[in-house]
């Protein structure tokens, strides 16, 4: 079903990284909107069919999950964010505001 893109628009590349990032939310909200039907997998409908089937009895909450993700994430981009850190290069507020919002 998917292809790839066999092109960017000029500059693409050398955009800053908040820059890039609202440009795929464009697209994909675009996408999101259109008329156009965008299938899902097989896989998808098994999985559903799946857990329907067998529901898990002990439903994790919420809050518990997300904070785990974020320990997660902050454990995880340490490492990055020391290399980052020691090179000069800081994220721009435009980027942190859609990648971090978890």
């Amino acid at each position: 079903m998917s292809t790839r893109v066999p092109w960017l628009p000029p500059g693409f590349d050398n955009l800053p990284a908040d820059e890039i990032v609202d440009d795929v939310q464009s697209l994909w909200d675009r996408m999101a909107t259109s008329d156009g039907y965008v299938p899902s997998p097989d896989w998808h409908r098994e999985i559903i069919r799946q857990r329907l089937a067998d529901p898990d009895p002990h439903p994790q909450d919420w809050n518990d999950v997300r904070d785990a993700i974020k320990r997660n994430l902050r454990r995880r981009s340490k490492p990055l964010r020391e290399a980052r850190d020691s090179h000069g290069l800081g994220l721009s507020s435009g980027y942190r505001r859609h990648c971090c919002m978890v």
